[in-house]
């Protein structure tokens, strides 16, 4: 008689263990209760929250569509009338639920609430890495060049270290999982899923580049706009690149007229605007910028430095003795070997350097073992 062994394969999430989680209080509330969109609800109680100075010993948030309160076992919500009166404003009837802890939750609700547990972490893990020097780009990538090991190509890429700069990065994010020991018992947990990523910064302007291979040479129609957007209640910072369509080149003012569409409302609006060129940004795109240095160091034509390190460096070839490159067949084992021997190791010592707590409550801990995931069978 055959015997069916399930499928099983290591993945590149880690448990994230809250310690005393099932003393954090809760209060959940379904979306027909409420007369207004639960969204625009999370943004009022937010604004709520950051003014009784309550933001960063609890979090709201949304588990499809149904309103979720978090908060610390010591921060006293059931008690805050002016809080919670700012709820029942928004109520069909009277405010039957009451704020509990999560271990008196069933099973179910508490698959929900977890959803808002990992987003409220990922809120807390990006500030204490933002305070810690790291720096964040819209897309939820992370990199710092305060770790000589996630720099790249500092000995290869000499010659144009003035022009670009390229990091070995991460991504996060957090999931609730459901974890099976080996006697099958299951239990609900969290996990934090770790994405290697290489982060390419363009250092110089267009303003520098015009200066070097002028106007005629630049190789695309396209300029990004560099932005720091503050995270309302989060403190903390995200860097975005708006993509721009250059229209004209002023030489003689050093600016640009440029051209995008913007989406509001449900329709795209077209946008014409003007900046100075020492503004604007080449696309962090590798074979515009090897088109850019080629210009400006003609010995380096050919070579396509950054395009070459990037296939590199995300393990997609590798080099071989006579510097050709070949396909790398062993990318997968190269990426766990960065994210367990690098990311993992950065990642856990800096949330313990950074001295924070979870809601500044509980005390957060990622665990060595990577998560093991079963198929169903």
């Amino acid at each position: 008689m055959w015997a069916f062994t399930p499928s099983a394969y290591i993945t590149n999430m880690f448990e994230v263990k809250i310690e005393n989680i099932e003393e954090l209080k809760v209060l959940f509330l379904g979306h027909e209760k409420f007369k207004v969109p639960t969204p625009y609800l999370v943004k009022r109680l937010r604004e709520e929250l950051y003014k009784e100075g309550l933001y960063r010993k609890s979090y709201v948030g949304l588990t499809n569509g149904n309103l979720c309160l978090l908060a610390a076992p010591d921060c006293d919500l059931e008690k805050n009338e002016t809080f919670l009166n700012k709820i029942k404003a928004f109520l069909k009837e009277g405010m039957t639920d009451i704020i509990r802890e999560l271990s008196r939750y069933d099973s179910r609700s508490k698959f929900k609430i977890y959803y808002v547990i990992a987003r409220s972490l990922e809120q807390y893990i990006a500030r204490s890495l933002f305070k810690q020097g790291f720096t964040i780009i819209r897309g939820g990538k992370f990199f710092t060049d305060k770790h000589p090991n996630l720099v790249i190509g500092e000995d290869v890429l000499h010659e144009i270290q003035n022009y670009v700069k390229m990091y070995r990065g991460f991504k996060l994010e957090c999931y609730p999982i459901v974890m099976e020991d080996v006697t099958r018992k299951k239990s609900l947990s969290l996990g934090i899923a770790i994405d290697p990523a290489i982060v390419i910064q363009p250092i110089m302007t267009l303003y520098d580049i015009m200066k070097y291979i002028g106007v005629e040479n630049y190789p695309t129609r396209e300029a990004l706009k560099k932005e720091e957007k503050n995270i309302p209640f989060e403190e903390y910072s995200i860097v975005y690149y708006e993509n721009w369509e250059i229209r004209e080149f002023m030489v003689n003012e050093a600016k640009a007229k440029v051209f995008r569409f913007r989406k509001e409302k449900g329709k795209y609006l077209p946008i014409e605007s003007e900046y100075a060129l020492s503004d604007l940004y080449p696309p962090r795109r590798p074979e515009i910028l090897d088109e850019i240095i080629e210009h400006m160091h003609p010995e380096l034509r050919g070579k396509n430095r950054i395009t070459t390190l990037l296939k590199i460096e995300s393990h997609h070839f590798f080099e071989d003795e006579s510097g050709k490159l070949k396909k790398d067949y062993m990318a997968s084992r190269k990426r766990f070997q960065l994210t367990v021997g690098i990311l993992y190791d950065i990642l856990n010592k800096e949330l313990k350097e950074s001295r924070e707590k979870y809601l500044n409550y509980f005390n957060v801990e990622i665990s060595k073992n990577r998560i093991i995931s079963i198929m169903p069978t």
